[in-house]
C-alpha cells in the first residue's frame, strides 16, 4: 500500500506522507480474474490500432474466434461481456462506440450502461480482436471532490475535533489504479488515501476492438461496477 500511494501517474504530484499527517485512511480493493475461455497466447499477433487524434500503430492484439459470448447495442456503442472464472459472476464489459470515444462518454452513465447490460444476450462471436494493455492512473482527488459537493469537509475550517481535540484538517485524498489484461485474464488494484494533518460499430458476428474503447469489471450478480475505465491507446 505504501508504494502504491508513494507512487503516481508521471503527470501527476506523488503523494508524500509528512510529518504533520498523523493519521493516513486507506480503502483499497484487488481483482485478479481468469477468463472463463482464456486467449490462446500463439494468436496473439500485432494488429492495427488507432488512437484517438493519432495514426494507426501496430499493437500486440488477442483473438478469438467462434465463442459464445453475449452481446448488446447500447446507445452510441457496442457492448461485449467477457466473463471470469467457471461461475461467470463477474466479468468485464467493452464498449465500443460507434463514431468515437469523447462523443460516446458524453452520453454514457450509469442507466445508459444498465440499459445495455439487461439486454445483453448471447452469441456466437465468429471473431474477436482485443489489444492487451497495461495502464497505471494516479491523481489527487482534493478539486473533483470539492467538486462533488466534499468542500465543506476539505477546507481547513471543516471540524474533525470528534476524531481529535487537536482540531485535525483533511489535507490530501489521492487515488491510484492498476489494471493488466492479457490472454490469461485481468489483474487490476485501486487504492484511495486520505492523509490528515494538524492544522496548518462492428459486424454483428465480430468484434473488432481497432480503436478507443472504454471497459467496466462488474459483478453480474449485484450490478455493481469495481472497476471503469478508457484506453485510447493500448501502448500506455
Amino acid at each position: 500500500v505504501e508504494e502504491i500511494l508513494s507512487s503516481a501517474a508521471p503527470d501527476q504530484t506523488p503523494y508524500v506522507q509528512t510529518q504533520d499527517e498523523w493519521v493516513v485512511l486507506l480503502n483499497t480493493v484487488y481483482f485478479l480474474g481468469e477468463w472463463t475461455t482464456p486467449f490462446d497466447p500463439d494468436l496473439t499477433t500485432p494488429q492495427t490500432f488507432t488512437p484517438g487524434g493519432g495514426e494507426a500503430v501496430d499493437v500486440p492484439t488477442m483473438t478469438m474466434t467462434d465463442a459464445d459470448l453475449s452481446m448488446a447495442r447500447g446507445d452510441g456503442f457496442t457492448m461485449l461481456r467477457l466473463p471470469y472464472g467457471q461461475e461467470g459472476r463477474y466479468a468485464m464489459e467493452l464498449m465500443l462506440p460507434d463514431a468515437d470515444l469523447p462523443t460516446m462518454l458524453t452520453d454514457l452513465d450509469a442507466d445508459t450502461w444498465s440499459a445495455a447490460v439487461d439486454v445483453l444476450s448471447p452469441q456466437l462471436v465468429t471473431r474477436l480482436a482485443l489489444p492487451s494493455f497495461e495502464l497505471e492512473w494516479g491523481q489527487n482527488l482534493k478539486e473533483p471532490l470539492a467538486a462533488m459537493g466534499m468542500g465543506p469537509a476539505l477546507a481547513d475550517t471543516a471540524d474533525f475535533q470528534p476524531m481529535s481535540a487537536t482540531d485535525p484538517v483533511l489535507s490530501s485524498v489521492v487515488h491510484k489504479t492498476y489494471i493488466r489484461v492479457d490472454e490469461a485474464g485481468t489483474e487490476a488494484a485501486a487504492v484511495t488515501g486520505g492523509g490528515m494533518r494538524a492544522t496548518s460499430v462492428p459486424e454483428p458476428n465480430e468484434f473488432i476492438v481497432d480503436r478507443p474503447f472504454a471497459f467496466t469489471v462488474s459483478d453480474t450478480q449485484t450490478g455493481t461496477i469495481l472497476f471503469l475505465g478508457t484506453v485510447t491507446d493500448p501502448r500506455g
